[in-house]
């Protein structure tokens, strides 16, 4: 297996846990300023505090004052809403975004473990196939992972953004 999307593995012989295992972590990516696309881990470590902190917070008093502290590289720092929300912002338009296209692909006819493992492949810019993504797929597919490299690869706010600058001038 190399990094450079080209595989000698045959994931179709693999059982489901092991694809689901390798589309989570297609997910999730690689790590905060890497080229990897996908949410990233330290995205993915802050919506995990956050359940922590919320499912905490349920238990403590509304008076009681809470501190949010996350290690970013070698600092310590502590997390606002505003980051708070704009990670969780993120990662639901990563996911709404993995979802819909899925459908897509499920809708050209494709499988739904297909469709899931090549979604994410796509959207991650991992570069893995289990044979779905070929010169002759259909084109809504075939644009559908276009589009979800882009955006993976670029991430979400900066083509937003980019976007809105554009159509504003």
């Amino acid at each position: 297996l190399t990094t450079t999307g080209f595989s000698t593995v045959s994931y179709g012989n693999w059982n489901a846990s092991g694809i689901l295992v390798l589309i989570v972590l297609m997910l999730i990516g690689g790590g905060t300023c890497s080229t990897a696309g996908g949410i990233k881990q330290f995205r993915a470590y802050l919506m995990w505090k956050l359940l922590a902190w919320e499912i905490g917070r349920l238990l403590l008093p509304r008076s009681a004052i809470v501190e949010r502290p996350v290690w970013e590289g070698n600092r310590r720092v502590f997390l606002d809403d505003a980051r708070a929300c704009q990670v969780a912002t993120f990662v639901f338009l990563y996911l709404a975004t993995y979802l819909f296209g899925t459908l897509v692909l499920c809708a050209c006819g494709y499988s739904l473990q297909d469709s899931l493992f090549e979604f994410a492949s796509a959207l991650g810019t991992v570069g893995l196939s289990v044979g779905v993504t070929t010169a002759g797929m259909p084109d809504v597919a075939l644009w559908a992972e276009t589009l979800a490299m882009f955006i993976g690869r670029l991430e979400f706010f900066v083509v937003i953004l980019s976007l809105l600058k554009i159509s504003g001038d």
